[in-house]
């Protein structure tokens, strides 16, 4: 009984860590984002099925957060379901962006809606690995 608590606990403050972590993205704030990141955080985005981004420690994630920030006037990723092991924690996310159009002759805001998922793997109480899939 102990150690299934130990469990629950633990996947609340994952849940908790994680939580922060989506907020902080919405909110575009890569500061914010790092809060709950390994110093050798590795992060993966895949975008339909090809790895696009691939990032390994603090300072290039930030560059590569900070570097996308003005691709977005509004982004939201939302989530819709929660996956508990023992390595890893899988939230299942709908995503929606406006997209900054970057050619000036196209005025109209971008709208995309998504879905998909993203992998959070801890080293103790942070994050070590991120793998997205959208």
């Amino acid at each position: 009984m102990e150690a299934v608590m130990r469990d629950s606990d633990r996947n609340l403050q994952r849940k908790a860590i994680i939580e922060d972590y989506i907020q902080a993205y919405n909110n575009l704030d890569p500061e914010k984002m790092l809060v709950h990141l390994h110093d050798e955080i590795v992060y993966t985005n895949s975008f339909l099925d090809s790895v696009d981004i691939h990032t390994h420690g603090k300072s290039a994630f930030k560059s590569q957060a900070e570097s996308i920030i003005r691709d977005f006037i509004v982004r939201r990723m939302t989530i819709v379901g929660w996956t508990f092991s023992s390595t890893k924690v899988a939230i299942d996310i709908e995503y929606d962006v406006i997209l900054n159009s970057a050619d000036e002759i196209i005025l109209e805001e971008q709208y995309v809606d998504l879905t998909g998922f993203i992998e959070f793997w801890f080293r103790g109480e942070k994050i070590a690995y991120i793998n997205s899939f959208v």
